[in-house]
C-alpha cells in the first residue's frame, strides 16, 4: 500500500514477508522489456532488479523463483547492485522494504546504489524510511550536512 493512502487499511493489515514479495515479483514483472514491448515494439530493452535487504532473503526469493528468469535478484547495497545490475543506463531497481534503523540509514545505502547506478530509475516498495526518536539513523553531522 503507499503510505497513507488508506490509513484504516494500512493499520489493520499486518505484515506479511510473502505478501511483500509477491506484490515486488507483480511490479518487477510489469518493469520487464518484454511486458514493454507487448505495448510499444521499439521498447527500450532495460534490465530489472530486485533488491532485498538481505543476502538470505535474497538466496531464498531466487530458490523459490519468486522473481523469474529475467529479473536480477541482488541486495541492496551499492557494491551488490554495482556489481549484479549492468550499468547500460537502461536498469530499474525495484528496492523491497527499506527501512531505517538507529545507527544503519538505509538512505545512505539509497544515495550509494545511485551514485554506483546514476541512470537507473528507482521503485521503492513499502519503504520505512522517517528518522524517528526511536530510530534516529542518521547522526546529528548527517541531519547538520542536509540542511
Amino acid at each position: 500500500l503507499v503510505p497513507g493512502l488508506n490509513a484504516s487499511v494500512e493499520n489493520a493489515v499486518a505484515f506479511n514477508e510473502k505478501m511483500l514479495l509477491g506484490l515486488a515479483a507483480q511490479v518487477a514483472a510489469r518493469l520487464t522489456t518484454s511486458e514493454a514491448k507487448k505495448n510499444d515494439d521499439n521498447a527500450t530493452p532495460r534490465s530489472v532488479a530486485v533488491l532485498l535487504a538481505s543476502a538470505g532473503g535474497a538466496a531464498a526469493a531466487e530458490a523459490a523463483g519468486v522473481f523469474g528468469d529475467n529479473i536480477i535478484v541482488s541486495v541492496a547495497t551499492a557494491r551488490q547492485a554495482a556489481r549484479d545490475v549492468p550499468a547500460d543506463g537502461h536498469a530499474v531497481l525495484v528496492i523491497v522494504g527499506p527501512k531505517n534503523l538507529r545507527g544503519d540509514s538505509v538512505i545512505l545505502e539509497i544515495e550509494r546504489i545511485l551514485d554506483a547506478l546514476p541512470r537507473a530509475a528507482v521503485v521503492l516498495v513499502n519503504p520505512d524510511l522517517e528518522d524517528t526518536a526511536d530510530n534516529q539513523a542518521l547522526g546529528i553531522r548527517e541531519i547538520e550536512r542536509r540542511r
